[in-house]
C-alpha cells in the first residue's frame, strides 16, 4: 500500500484542508503515516502570516527533500504559495508539484486517482493525531508535570528563556484551547479589513463572500447528528457575516441558538470593530449560556498603533465591553492576540498593551513579534523596531500572561 505523510503549518482552516487530503488520499486507497521517512509522498501545507513560519516552510522543504525516500515525492501547498514572495521562496528551493486550496484538483492527476478530489466531501473536523501538525508558535507539551508544581514570582524569576514560559503559557491553556472534539463551520470567505501589516488580503482576496445561512444550518445539523456538542464558528473575518447577503453576523447566531439539543458554540477570529457594533445584540445571546468563548484580538492596547495598523476601533470601546463581559460572564472563555514591536511602538505604548493584559483577565492570549510582510503598507514604514527589543517585550508579555494565569489556576503565593 502507498503512503502519504502530511504535515500542517497554521490556523484550524488549514488544519481542515489537510483533513480533506488525507481523506482523499484514503479514499484513492492510500495509508497516512506518521514519518516523513517511510512515504510515498509529503505533503506539506504552509502558513504565510508570519516570518517565523515562512522560515520554518523553507526548513522543512530543504530537510524532505534531503532525508525523503529516494523515489518519494514532495507537493507544497497552503498560503505561502498564494504570495508573490512565498511562491518565489518556495522556487527557489524546490521544484516539484505547488498547489493551492483552489487548484486543489491538481493532486488527481499527481497520484492518478480514481476518486476524485472535488467528489471529497469538506470536512468540518479533524485530529491532531490524523497527521502531523508543525505549528512553529506552539511548543510540544513537554511538561506533563506542570500541574503538580507550586509556582511563585521567584521561581517565575528564574525563567529566563521566552520559550520557556511561552511553552509553560501553552500547556497550561491546553485544555480550554484543545481543537479536539470541535466541528467547525467556515462561515465566509475573505476579509474586510486591511490590516496595514497583513498579506492575507493578498491570500484570500479582496472579495468577502458569506456561506448562505442554509448552508451553515446544515452543517450545523449535521454536526449534532454526529454526536459533536461543541461548535466553533470560524472565518477571516468572522463579525463580517452577512455584509454581502443582507444579514448580520448575530442574526446568523441566533438562528443556530434557536436550535434545540445540547451544544455550546466558540466564536473565533471576532474583530475588537464588530464586537463593539454587535455588542447590545450579542450580550443577549450570551446569556443563552451556549457560547462558551469569543476570540476577540484586539493586537495593541494603544489608540496610535492601532490607526498605524489600520485596525478601526478604540481601545476604550473594547476595553469597556470584554470588561462587562468578563463581569456577567464569567465563564465565558476570553481569548485575544497581541502584536508587539510594530514600527514605531515606543516603550510608553507597549506598556499599554501590558496594562490591557492587566485589566482584562483574559482567559489565553497568543503573542508574537511584529514581522514585515512584503507588499503591506507597514514593510516600509519608518522606525521599525530592532528584532533584539521586540524579542524583549515578547517576553514580558509572555511573562505577564503567564503570572496573570497562575495567580488564577493555582492562587499564586507572593
Amino acid at each position: 500500500m502507498k503512503t502519504v505523510f502530511i504535515t500542517t503549518q497554521g490556523c484550524p482552516k488549514n488544519k481542515l484542508d489537510s483533513q480533506l487530503y488525507r481523506t482523499f488520499f484514503t479514499a484513492n486507497g492510500w495509508q497516512s503515516v506518521t514519518d516523513y521517512k517511510e512515504a510515498d509522498v509529503i505533503i506539506l501545507n504552509t502558513c504565510a502570516l508570519f516570518t517565523c513560519e515562512e522560515e520554518r516552510a523553507v526548513e522543512l522543504i530543504k530537510g524532505y527533500q534531503s532525508g525523503k525516500k529516494p523515489d518519494a515525492r514532495l507537493a507544497v501547498c497552503g498560503c505561502l504559495p498564494l504570495v508573490d514572495f512565498g511562491k518565489k521562496r518556495i522556487k527557489e528551493i524546490f521544484d516539484g508539484l505547488i498547489f493551492t486550496h483552489d487548484t486543489r484538483f491538481e493532486l488527481n492527476k499527481f497520484i492518478n486517482a480514481q476518486i476524485k478530489i472535488e467528489d471529497i466531501e469538506a470536512p468540518n473536523t479533524f485530529k491532531e493525531t490524523e497527521f502531523v501538525s508543525r505549528n512553529t508558535f506552539l511548543s510540544p507539551p513537554l511538561f506533563s508535570s506542570l500541574d503538580k508544581v507550586k509556582f511563585n514570582k521567584q521561581l517565575l524569576e528564574k525563567i529566563r528563556s521566552w520559550s520557556v514560559a511561552k511553552s509553560i503559557y501553552t500547556y497550561l491553556i491546553r485544555e480550554r484551547n484543545s481543537d479536539e472534539d470541535k466541528f467547525f463551520i467556515l462561515i465566509s470567505s475573505g476579509c474586510t479589513g486591511r490590516c496595514s501589516y497583513c498579506c492575507m488580503s493578498a491570500i484570500h482576496g479582496r472579495r468577502f463572500e458569506s456561506k448562505s445561512a442554509d448552508k451553515i444550518l446544515g452543517e450545523f445539523r449535521k454536526g449534532l447528528k454526529l454526536g459533536y456538542r461543541r461548535f466553533e464558528l470560524i472565518s477571516q473575518d468572522t463579525g463580517a457575516y452577512g455584509i454581502d447577503i443582507n444579514m448580520t453576523f448575530p442574526a446568523l447566531l441566533k438562528m443556530l441558538l434557536n436550535k434545540d439539543g445540547e451544544y455550546e458554540i466558540g466564536i473565533g477570529n471576532l474583530n475588537p470593530r464588530w464586537l463593539i457594533k454587535y455588542f447590545p445584540e450579542l450580550k443577549q445571546l450570551l446569556k443563552t449560556d451556549r457560547i462558551y468563548k469569543v476570540q476577540c484580538t484586539v493586537q495593541s492596547g494603544n489608540d496610535r498603533i492601532l490607526k498605524l495598523m489600520n485596525r478601526p476601533y478604540n481601545i476604550d470601546a473594547f476595553k469597556r465591553c470584554v470588561s462587562e463581559l468578563h463581569q456577567e460572564f464569567p465563564d465565558l472563555n476570553l481569548n485575544t492576540h497581541f502584536m508587539v514591536g510594530f514600527p514605531s511602538e515606543t516603550e510608553s505604548e507597549f506598556k499599554d498593551s501590558l496594562q490591557l493584559l492587566d485589566n482584562i483577565p483574559f482567559n489565553s492570549v497568543f503573542i508574537y513579534e511584529y514581522s514585515g510582510r512584503p507588499d503591506t503598507r507597514s514593510y516600509n514604514m519608518p522606525d521599525q523596531i530592532p528584532d533584539a527589543v521586540k524579542r524583549k517585550r515578547a517576553k514580558k508579555m509572555y511573562r505577564k500572561a503567564l503570572l496573570n494565569l497562575l495567580k488564577r489556576k493555582f492562587k499564586m503565593a507572593n
